[in-house]
């Protein structure tokens, strides 16, 4: 995986809202620079987390619909220091 990421790390997903650690697997269904995060996790793999804590409360500029399907994050190891949710991982 890019960045030195591989399957099973812990990682942290920041965005501008918010930031969560959950377990990364690694898919060549996802294309590079893209994540995908489930909504429902085993809780025992990510405890107190939620996706929810990375999306935006602001609606579309086309229709007034829902933003939390376009959230953009950065992903990294987990304990280390990250910037601002940029989306380069």
């Amino acid at each position: 995986a890019a960045c030195g990421l591989k399957d099973g790390d812990l990682v942290r997903a920041k965005s501008g809202q918010g930031e969560v650690d959950l377990p990364l697997a690694v898919s060549a269904a996802i294309r590079p620079g893209a994540a995908y995060i489930q909504g429902l996790v085993d809780p025992t793999s990510a405890p107190g987390w939620s996706v929810n804590f990375l999306t935006s409360q602001r609606l579309s500029d086309f229709g007034g619909g829902s933003t939390f399907s376009d959230s953009r994050i950065k992903v990294s190891k987990a304990g280390e220091r990250g910037g601002d949710a940029g989306g380069d991982h």
